[in-house]
């Protein structure tokens, strides 16, 4: 199986992103790490998510996950962290409204798009559970520095 680590951020994930290639590599997997999704030679796409790398509020990843999807290809992700909804404010009034109208349909897509989901601790998997209602099963823990 040939697959993609698409990872455009250079901070928290970095480390992350390459404990999970060199773990990869381990196990036998034709693994390559990079900042562009060229699909065509991949059979699997592992996006590390995060909502400000996807502007506006994680929906900037959506089209790469459908032309993914169009195109047969299996989507993992992996969020860096997940927006309760108790919790999401911004700016101002507008675009606090605009968020929380946002970010549901935001998990709503990657659920949709996905075939499974990584997160980094326990409870954001609750948060994804309770309040995206996304199913238990479609979510993996693995945790920062698992190596």
């Amino acid at each position: 199986m040939k697959v993609l680590i698409y990872n455009i951020d250079e901070g928290g994930f970095k480390t992350y992103s390459e404990y999970l290639f060199k773990g990869m590599m381990e196990q036998g997997y034709d693994v390559t790490y990079s900042d562009k999704i060229d699909y065509k030679k991949y059979d699997l796409v592992h996006i590390m998510f995060d909502y400000s790398k996807f502007h506006p509020f994680g929906l900037g990843v959506i089209p790469k996950m459908m032309r993914l999807k169009l195109n047969g290809k299996k989507v993992v992700f992996t969020y860096g962290v997940v927006q309760p909804k108790a919790g999401i404010y911004a700016r101002n009034k507008f675009f606090t409204m605009l968020k929380k109208i946002t970010l549901p349909i935001t998990h709503f897509l990657l659920d949709k798009f996905s075939d499974k989901m990584i997160v980094m601790l326990p409870h954001l998997k609750e948060i994804l559970v309770k309040d995206y209602k996304i199913k238990k099963n479609k979510i993996a823990v693995i945790a920062h520095g698992m190596y």
